[in-house]
């Protein structure tokens, strides 16, 4: 951790001169050390980490969302090894230092090669793209108090005019506002909530204290206004031929459900959403309109927060042990979530992450 500086992010790493307007935490140096821990701990065989779904597969997605290119890994190199030797001194010796630079250079080539079918796969796919791309806000919907859907649809001039955009359910999209008009601003992803295959695309953003690109959204944002987009990208997605499942969230970890929902259809045993009032709840009446979808709701401030155990034995009282679970929410709530549903026996359990995954403790 010290190797990296508090504000570091992959975007600073690959752009040094976004770092002002990176989001100030410990996630993303935790995720930067937890990767370098990773490949160094499988640096003899990194089948682990190459498995569909796991730590290069997602990181590599966040990299085509954000555009990253081949020749970008030479910032990254240049700036990982002068922060290791700046760090670590007269420790790095010669050939450390050299034994590291091919280490790096050599996941490099990993992601490289990874991440090539992927633009290849996003250009192929119906009104797909792959880079930054011009849209118009075309529609804001305040959802509640603090959570805002908002709809995107490319200019009348734009190739992407009149397209049908397919992507996969779960999947988020990367949103870039230049705020301050010097281009700085680092990208955010959202979870897109537009059906795949709308002529429009649409992410929801729940307003975040301190936030710069949230706060904007909520208080400046207009329709008509021009931002630009990158595809929906992300492996927090439902099998291809998705059995029974069970959806759990809380909070604005609400919103990779909406479209698994539409996914699952009758493989969907029941939808699980933990928050703190009726009316804070995004997307409830979406999931209440289905009859035939069981729903299990809890309000922290009407009812009392549930404990996990508690959470847990009532979903499966409801739907049964026999389900893959998605599981979406704040870090530690996920968790414990996953842990307590393992213990009883489920056979598979997936969590998102808003963020980095490899920055928790949540398995891939």
């Amino acid at each position: 951790m010290t190797i990296l500086p508090n504000t570091a992010s992959p975007v600073f790493f690959f752009h040094p001169k976004s770092q002002h307007n990176v989001p100030i935490s410990d996630h993303q140096p935790k995720a930067l050390a937890a990767s370098i821990i990773a490949y160094a701990t499988n640096i003899n065989d990194l089948a682990p980490l190459l498995v569909e779904g796991g730590p290069i597969e997602s990181i590599c997605h966040r990299h085509v969302a954000l555009a990253i290119h081949p020749m970008q890994y030479v910032v990254v190199h240049e700036n990982l090894m002068a922060a290791i030797g700046e760090v670590l001194g007269e420790v790095v010796t010669p050939a450390i230092a050299a034994a590291w630079s091919e280490a790096v250079l050599f996941l490099a080539k990993a992601m490289i090669d990874t991440e090539e079918p992927l633009y290849q796969m996003v250009e192929r796919r119906e009104g797909g793209w792959s880079g930054f791309a011009e849209f118009e806000v075309s529609k804001i919907v305040a959802l509640t108090e603090v959570v805002k859907q908002v709809s995107f649809r490319p200019p009348a001039d734009s190739p992407l005019s009149g397209k049908k955009f397919a992507f996969t359910e779960g999947q988020y999209l990367t949103i870039q506002i230049d705020i301050d008009g010097d281009g700085l601003t680092a990208p955010r992803h959202y979870t897109a909530t537009s059906p795949t295959g709308a002529d429009y695309l649409q992410c929801t953003i729940k307003k975040q204290t301190g936030g710069k690109v949230s706060t904007y959204v909520h208080e400046q944002l207009k329709v008509g206004d021009k931002v630009t987009l990158a595809t929906p990208m992300g492996v927090f997605i439902l099998p291809e031929e998705p059995s029974s499942s069970v959806l759990m969230s809380a909070g604005i970890g609400v919103t990779p459900m909406v479209n698994m929902k539409r996914k699952l259809g009758d493989s969907l045993k029941l939808v699980v959403h933990v928050d703190r009032y009726p009316e804070s709840h995004p997307y409830r009446e979406f999931f209440e309109e289905d009859s035939n979808s069981k729903t299990l709701f809890k309000y922290t401030r009407v009812t009392g927060r549930p404990t996990v155990e508690d959470l847990v034995g009532e979903t499966l009282e409801m739907a049964g042990m026999n389900n893959e679970f998605f599981i979406c929410g704040p870090e530690k709530w996920m968790m414990d979530v996953q842990e307590a549903l393992i213990a009883k026996g489920a056979k598979k359990v997936v969590c998102e992450v808003f963020g980095s995954q490899l920055a928790t403790g949540c398995p891939f």
